[in-house]
């Protein structure tokens, strides 16, 4: 495999489909960490709830991070569990790394840099032959990236924020951004039925968006983590609660 470093105005050809016969092969072999975004789409595409959808499709794995994270289960052997015979069966709502593909990218906020972006040439892979050529920012517009790419960002922040999250009661920590993160039903429960609406100042029409809006709950999910986590006032503390 061949690894080329790119930026948002690099150019590269590439173009995929049924016409080529390695069609389907990068859905094979596939190690894919989810964002909490493509959790969203996912399981909202597939008409899951959040519990369902962690436990039939996802193993969680702790490596290098802080926190660990939800990877897509592959089948027994080695297939995406969402391939089938015409290609990606939940394609409206694949994950941001599948729409990428065959950009890569990596997230930094060393010295004030987010983005890092590598095209990918896997020896499979027959795109590269093709003659349509791309910007990575015209690839990402075509793929439906950046709406992904906006609403990760909070989190993204988290996961990449190292010392700035004390290791004082670490383990309730995970449970809460696992929660928050990955399992909106379960967080939806966790806003509505215990003191969190009186702690905070929620306007009661976000309150009524928060109810049946995933997208809206999502915004307060990482709202509500980097006010825990890493103390920022992103959330508005209600006079006289304690």
């Amino acid at each position: 495999m061949e690894v080329t470093d790119l930026n948002r105005d690099s150019k590269f050809q590439f173009e995929c489909g049924p016409h080529l016969a390695c069609f389907k092969e990068c859905c094979r072999r596939l190690r894919l960490v989810l964002t909490p975004y493509d959790c969203l789409k996912l399981k909202g595409y597939l008409g899951l709830h959040s519990d369902d959808f962690l436990e039939r499709y996802c193993d969680l794995i702790y490596e290098d991070g802080i926190f660990p994270l939800y990877y897509l289960r592959m089948a027994e052997d080695g297939v995406c569990p969402f391939l089938g015979e015409e290609g990606c069966k939940v394609y409206p709502a694949r994950p941001s790394a599948c729409r990428l593909y065959p950009v890569g990218l990596g997230t930094t906020f060393v010295k004030g840099e987010r983005e890092v972006y590598f095209l990918l040439r896997e020896n499979h892979c027959l795109g590269h032959k093709e003659e349509r050529l791309w910007t990575v920012r015209e690839w990402m517009a075509h793929e439906g990236v950046l709406e992904y790419d906006r609403a990760n960002m909070p989190w993204v922040q988290i996961v990449t924020s190292g010392e700035k999250i004390r290791k004082e009661n670490f383990e309730k920590k995970v449970k809460m951004f696992l929660m928050a993160s990955y399992n909106l039903d379960r967080f939806r429960e966790f806003v509505f039925n215990t003191r969190f609406l009186e702690l905070f100042h929620i306007g009661e029409e976000r309150r009524q968006r928060l109810l049946k809006d995933d997208a809206a709950l999502f915004g307060l999910a990482m709202d509500y983590l980097k006010f825990s986590l890493l103390g920022e006032p992103t959330l508005k503390v209600s006079k006289g609660s304690s």
